[in-house]
């Protein structure tokens, strides 16, 4: 069995720019994937969605209906 291909993800939201490295999919970069943060105390899911305008895997928080306020929603 091979090890999984890995990619760096570039995570951007109104905090700045972070990085994680992330699966792929078949040789693909994931459309979108699910961060648990912990903010003030609360552990919050954090939905991520592939920019498909860039070309360094740039991920953006996922916002409209069912998200809070930038993108959350409560665990």
């Amino acid at each position: 069995m091979s090890a999984a291909e890995t990619y760096t993800a570039h995570l951007v939201d109104d905090s700045g720019t972070q990085t994680r490295e992330i699966e792929m999919i078949d040789g693909l970069p994931q459309k979108s994937f699910v961060l648990s943060t912990d903010i003030d105390g609360t552990t919050i899911d954090v939905v991520w969605e592939l920019d498909l305008t860039s070309d360094d895997n740039t991920y953006r928080r996922l916002s409209g209906d069912g998200y809070g306020e930038g993108g959350v929603t409560e665990a």
